[in-house]
């Protein structure tokens, strides 16, 4: 039988879970509190019952008002990251396949920016994994191959957290405040767990939407709980606000949706005021194609298969000037289900995974 108390303290923690959940789903969405009940309100809930978790109708009232779509499917989200995140991906070993700085030990080098220098657990080493002591004259050197360079931490890195670009000025890299990069900036600003890598050159199509950052296309991959195979649940391309480094839907970008052939949606979304048909004075009627979409597709589903304790993944990926596919970041837990984008996270494997979460959680009792 389950410890009592240690039942009655994880539901506690899930009540404080939900509450902070609902509070700041409502704040990011600048919505007040919604008591009004909606159409198929009754159904949404009993859809999403049985999974640990009291269903708020709150999230599907938001949906129905501010999202362009009210489909039943669109999951809660305490019960996306409370629960079913935690069914589909092992969280004990997220943080390791998380670790930017251990991708290229896993997967083939040509698809990641280059890296110059990596700092794992406080020490250097070399972009091949050899021992590496940067001297006072390595950034000099480096300049030679590159103009510009980006730092950024290996891990706790979501929302482009502590990401700094730097310009070689003819004496040495600087950031936007005029700071230099060498050994005691990075001392000073990362201590341990990062990497300095090139910036890449991306293809025409992003950088005319916003050149200052690197605008990626989130590929969101199941494995499905049937028959292993990997699918595509959606994919948005995210680009980042005029002059931002980073392209977080969060701090201020924009998030479009993409079919599976490819094409865009004649709208992009923006994390507190709905939609928009201009992302930084371009028109989206006029964007066109993903280019290599395709490419981009196929590769996404190879990397999915490297991860066989993660259901679920968000890779962050982008196509270089020379229509080469780059993968930026996987995630592996808190993956946004941009929910707020009308669209389904689970799609089609809706049901199937809330079956899954059902028996998986019933055979270890844990509700």
């Amino acid at each position: 039988m389950k410890n009592p108390l240690k039942k009655i303290v994880n539901r506690y923690k899930k009540n404080i879970f939900v509450a902070d959940s609902e509070k700041g789903f409502l704040n990011k969405l600048q919505h007040p509190q919604i008591t009004e009940k909606v159409k198929n309100e009754d159904l949404y809930i009993r859809k999403w019952s049985g999974l640990g978790l009291d269903v708020n109708p709150v999230y599907y009232r938001v949906y129905c008002n501010h999202s362009p779509g009210n489909d039943i499917n669109l999951v809660p989200l305490d019960i996306y990251f409370m629960v079913i995140l935690k069914r589909l991906n092992n969280y004990n070993v997220s943080q390791l396949y998380a670790d930017k700085n251990l991708y290229e030990k896993r997967m083939r080098s040509n698809l990641f920016p280059k890296t110059f220098l990596r700092n794992i657990n406080g020490t250097f080493y070399s972009a091949g994994y050899d021992l590496f002591k940067p001297d006072p004259f390595f950034f000099k050197r480096l300049s030679t191959e590159a103009k510009q360079l980006i730092v950024k931490p290996s891990i706790h890195s979501g929302g482009g957290v502590n990401l700094k670009k730097f310009e070689w000025n003819g004496d040495s890299y600087v950031d936007e405040n005029s700071k230099s990069l060498n050994t005691d900036y990075l001392e000073e600003h990362y201590q341990k767990d990062y990497l300095v890598q090139e910036v890449i050159a991306q293809h025409p199509y992003m950088q005319r939407l916003n050149p200052s950052s690197v605008n990626t296309m989130r590929v969101l991959t199941y494995r499905s709980v049937k028959n292993e195979m990997i699918k595509i649940l959606g994919t948005y391309l995210r680009v980042g606000t005029h002059n931002s480094l980073v392209d977080n839907i969060s701090t201020g970008g924009y998030l479009i949706h993409y079919n599976q052939k490819g094409e865009h949606d004649m709208y992009a979304v923006l994390n507190m005021d709905g939609t928009t048909d201009t992302i930084n004075g371009v028109c989206i009627s006029d964007m066109g194609i993903y280019p290599e979409y395709d490419k981009v597709i196929s590769c996404a589903k190879k990397i999915a298969s490297l991860f066989p304790y993660q259901r679920m993944l968000g890779l962050d990926m982008v196509v270089d000037q020379k229509n080469q596919v780059k993968l930026i970041e996987v995630n592996t837990y808190k993956i946004g289900p941009f929910a707020f984008s009308g669209y389904p996270v689970f799609g089609e494997y809706t049901d199937e995974i809330i079956h899954y979460c059902r028996e998986k959680a019933g055979k270890k009792g844990e509700w």
